[in-house]
C-alpha cells in the first residue's frame, strides 16, 4: 500500500473509524441533530439554536475539526389540537475537516483551505401526542430529509509521483481520485422522544433516532467501489429532580453506535436558580460528564428567561491521546470545546396541563 506522505490522511482515517459522523458533547444542545422528533417540543412559538465545535489543534494555523449546526424550529397548533402540537425545523451543519491557513503563494492552495467540507440542509417535521387527563405523558415521532453537499480538495501527495530530481507528477502516482467539487446527496433521519411528569419534582425522558436511512455513497477513488455510508443509532435518556424549587438535578445518558464503534456519554448536571419570579428565571448549570474509556468533560450553562448558553471542554485520558501526538507531528495537547447558545421566542405563560418543554439533561 502507498504511503501517503500528507500527514493528516493517516490522521483523519484512523480518527474515522470511530466517529464516521458529527457529534456534540453537548447534544442535547442541539435538538435537531440529536433527535428528529424534537422538532417544536418547547413551550413557546419558535427556538433559534446555534452550536460550534472546535476539535484538535496542531501547530502552523491547522484545526483538523470544526463543526457548527444552527437551526429554527417552530411549535404550531397547540391551542387548536388540545395540549398536542406540531414541529417544523430548518436545520444547516458544516463540518470543515483538516481546516488550514497556507502562506506559501506558490501553492496552489494557497490561503485557507479544507480537506473535506460537507454541508448538510434539512428539514424536519415532528408531532407530539400527550396522553393522559393533563397530558403529563408524550410521545414525539419526527421525520428529517436532507441534502448533502461535499467539496474535497486533494491537495496528497504519494511517493510514487516524485521524480528523481524532487519534482511531483500525479500522474505516476497511481491513485485516481474523485475530484467532483459538490456531489449531492439525499439521506433521511428518523426518530422517537418520550417523557413523562409522573409528580410536579420528577421528569424522565428517553428517545432513540435513527440516521443515514437513505445510505448515500461516499466517493473517494474513481477506481474503487462506492461505499454506503453505515447507519448511525442514537439514543438518550435522562431525569430531571426540582428539589425544593430551587435546585435541580440532571442525570444523563447518551449512547451512539455505527460501523461497529460506539459512543457512551454519562453524567450528571446540577442547576441553581439564582431567579424564580413569575416575570424572570435565571438557572446556573453545573456538571461533568464523561465518554466511557475516553473524555472527561466538564460543562458549564445559563439560562435566562428565553436565553440559554451552553460550554463544554473535552479533555482526553487513554492513550489515544500519546498515538495522536505520533500523527499530528509535534501537536498541542489533543482536546476539543464547544459553545451553544438558544433563543426561545414568543412564550407565554403556559396553562399548568401544558408539559412541552426542551430538555436539558
Amino acid at each position: 500500500m502507498r504511503k501517503v506522505l500528507f500527514p493528516f490522511l493517516m490522521f483523519v482515517c484512523c480518527i474515522g473509524t470511530y466517529a464516521q459522523d458529527i457529534h456534540f458533547s453537548q447534544y442535547y444542545a442541539s435538538p435537531l441533530t440529536l433527535n428528529p422528533a424534537l422538532a417544536g417540543k418547547f413551550d413557546g412559538l419558535y427556538r433559534a439554536n446555534v452550536i460550534y465545535r472546535g476539535q484538535w489543534f496542531a501547530p502552523k494555523d491547522i484545526q483538523p475539526y470544526s463543526t457548527v449546526a444552527g437551526s429554527v424550529d417552530f411549535s404550531l397548533l397547540k391551542d387548536k389540537m388540545k395540549g398536542n402540537a406540531l414541529g417544523v425545523g430548518l436545520l444547516v451543519i458544516n463540518d470543515m475537516q483538516n481546516f488550514r491557513s497556507i502562506a506559501d503563494a506558490s501553492n496552489p492552495y494557497y490561503g485557507k483551505t479544507n480537506t473535506i467540507n460537507n454541508t448538510k440542509i434539512a428539514l424536519d417535521l415532528a408531532y407530539t401526542l400527550g396522553f393522559g387527563k393533563k397530558k403529563s405523558t408524550q410521545l414525539s415521532v419526527g421525520f428529517q430529509p436532507q441534502l448533502e453537499f461535499r467539496k474535497l480538495n486533494f491537495n496528497y501527495t504519494f511517493n510514487d509521483g516524485f521524480n528523481p530530481d524532487l519534482t511531483y507528477d500525479p500522474s505516476k502516482a497511481g491513485e485516481v481520485l474523485s475530484v467532483s467539487t459538490k456531489p449531492v446527496a439525499f439521506n433521511f433521519s428518523a426518530g422517537a422522544f418520550f417523557n413523562t411528569k409522573p409528580i410536579d419534582w420528577l421528569t424522565f425522558y428517553s428517545g432513540y433516532s435513527m440516521f443515514n436511512i437513505a445510505r448515500p455513497s461516499d466517493h473517494v477513488l474513481n477506481t474503487g467501489t462506492a461505499a454506503k455510508r453505515d447507519f448511525r443509532h442514537s439514543a438518550s435518556a435522562g431525569f430531571e429532580f426540582e428539589i425544593k424549587k430551587k435546585f435541580l438535578i440532571i442525570p444523563g445518558a447518551y449512547f451512539q453506535y455505527m460501523a461497529k464503534s460506539t459512543e457512551i456519554d454519562l453524567g450528571a448536571t446540577l442547576g441553581y436558580k439564582i431567579l424564580n419570579s413569575d416575570d424572570k428565571t435565571a438557572i446556573l448549570f453545573l456538571g461533568c460528564w464523561g465518554r466511557v474509556g475516553r473524555d472527561i468533560i466538564p460543562k458549564l450553562g445559563f439560562e435566562y428567561n428565553k436565553f440559554r448558553f451552553g460550554a463544554a471542554f473535552d479533555v482526553r485520558l487513554t492513550q489515544l491521546q500519546k498515538d495522536s501526538k505520533a500523527a499530528i507531528a509535534q501537536s498541542t495537547q489533543p482536546l476539543a470545546f464547544e459553545l451553544s447558545l438558544t433563543y426561545i421566542g414568543g412564550l407565554k405563560k403556559l396553562a399548568e396541563n401544558n408539559y412541552l418543554f426542551n430538555p436539558r439533561y
